[in-house]
């Protein structure tokens, strides 16, 4: 009937590593942005060291010889696990304190995504806008050819060659250079961000740490093309470059800043501490030693010599 009871509370000390194990990982995953390799080993590592000190403590307690040094052994282990235990909270912490604001942190993703969405469509307008300026002034300068031949030289028109043909020359450069022919294709690699609005909205912790990063380096790659092909300028052509119009909400600042004071994760790693060790504290010591551990370190002992 004992053997039953303490196999149950060793599955209780297996449960509660691996849940905090789990929470930290989950924590420790938005500390570091999404580096997943190490939010394991860090997260295994720690869950693995309280589970093991917690299992160790109930076998010592449960000694039946060498009283004197499996207590000290089992007080050396139990500060061991106190102090791993205090400074492995802060990622399970974090995670809670990250959580709490899930509905400002999914209103401000779902706004950047948004935001990026538009920005080819911003891009797009820009374009059309450039290109369809240009053709009209290639046509008032063509219009204007007999009045003004210097700037219809200057804009690279040649006589006796047809206009028409050489303003469709000049627009479709110009639009091929705001347009390359990999833009469209561009474009269509922007459709995650229609599904990433249903995981944001579902909080997947390691989705949405993902999504963010994704974003980011996406919408930075993809807003550095389309500036560097509006750089272009047809000759004689005046103009901006296309300047983006997104300004993101900042995110990651909230998944990488510190939160050691939320009550609710304080409250869920204490229980999990003392999970843990619940195998150790319902286990009771040998009879032999039962209620003499202060005598058999500061006074006269009821336990024969041999027996320590």
């Amino acid at each position: 009937m004992n053997q039953s009871k303490f196999s149950l509370a060793d599955l209780l000390t297996l449960m509660g590593a691996i849940t905090f194990g789990f929470f930290f990982f989950l924590g420790y995953n938005f500390l570091t942005l999404g580096d997943l390799t190490k939010s394991i080993i860090m997260a295994s590592a720690f869950a693995f060291g309280l589970g093991m000190i917690a299992y160790v403590l109930k076998i010592l307690k449960r000694a039946s010889r060498n009283f004197k040094t499996t207590i000290l052994t089992e007080l050396i282990l139990f500060i061991t696990y106190a102090v791993v235990a205090y400074f492995s909270i802060s990622p399970l912490v974090h995670y809670f304190a990250v959580s709490q604001q899930k509905e400002e942190i999914q209103n401000k993703i779902i706004s950047n995504i948004t935001e990026a969405e538009g920005l080819f469509e911003a891009y797009d307008a820009y374009a059309d806008n450039r290109i369809s300026l240009y053709e009209r002034k290639l046509k008032s300068i063509v219009q204007a050819k007999i009045v003004n031949p210097s700037q219809y030289e200057d804009f690279g028109f040649i006589s006796g060659t047809s206009d028409e043909t050489q303003i469709k020359a000049k627009v479709d450069a110009l639009e091929y250079k705001l347009k390359p022919s990999n833009y469209e294709e561009m474009k269509e690699n922007v459709t995650w961000l229609s599904d990433s609005k249903s995981k944001v909205e579902n909080w997947s912790p390691i989705e949405v740490v993902k999504i963010v990063n994704d974003l980011n380096s996406g919408v930075k790659s993809w807003n550095s093309k389309l500036n560097e092909n509006s750089i272009y300028r047809q000759k004689g052509e005046e103009t901006t470059d296309f300047d983006s119009p997104i300004s993101f909400d900042e995110v990651s600042t909230i998944f990488t800043t510190k939160n050691s004071a939320n009550p609710m994760g304080i409250g869920v790693g204490l229980g999990l501490y003392f999970l843990m060790l619940f195998s150790y504290l319902i286990s009771k010591r040998h009879y032999r030693i039962r209620g003499n551990v202060l005598k058999l370190f500061f006074g006269d002992s009821t336990t024969d010599d041999k027996e320590l």
